[in-house]
């Protein structure tokens, strides 16, 4: 991604680059299979189907509905916010998040959360342990507990 980022011009030319963020989609679009909301939504569908114009998706309901800072949104059903999400506070882009536990240097967690449960594939001594390539029990984890060892699988494929 460093490549990318250093010369996005060159990227559609880069076969590495291509073939990283194929992964990436394709890593992304199975986590949305998994979630039944997700399934159920038809911009999904339509986002999979070779067929529909994506321009007529991104200017038709829902995805035009959905207010330009998604803070002034219901988080369960962004497309349909009522006039008093308009009045909610949006944090100033300079506010620092509070962080719950220990994270690195690039904010990512050092240690798993609590509730993880081993696995055969993980370690196989008790108490805190590092992030592993893959997560113990994914069925378990929210997206956001997972996503630590995305990074670390996509660090390890490079």
């Amino acid at each position: 991604m460093a490549d990318y980022a250093a010369k996005p011009t060159k990227a559609k030319e880069d076969a590495g680059i291509i073939d990283q963020r194929k992964r990436m989609l394709a890593v992304f679009l199975n986590r949305c299979r998994r979630m039944s909301d997700v399934l159920e939504d038809g911009v999904y569908w339509r986002f999979l189907d070779p067929n529909s114009s994506w321009n007529e998706v991104l200017h038709a309901h829902p995805v035009s509905s959905v207010p330009k800072n998604n803070l002034k949104a219901p988080p369960l059903d962004p497309a349909n916010p009522t006039p008093g999400h308009q009045w909610l506070p949006v944090p100033a882009t300079s506010a620092k998040l509070k962080s719950s536990g220990i994270t690195s240097s690039s904010g990512t967690p050092v240690s798993p959360p609590a509730q993880t449960f081993p696995s055969a594939a993980a370690h196989t001594t008790p108490g805190p342990q590092i992030f592993g390539r893959f997560p113990p029990a994914a069925d378990r984890l929210s997206e956001t507990d997972l996503d630590p060892y995305f990074i670390n699988f996509e660090a390890s494929t490079r």
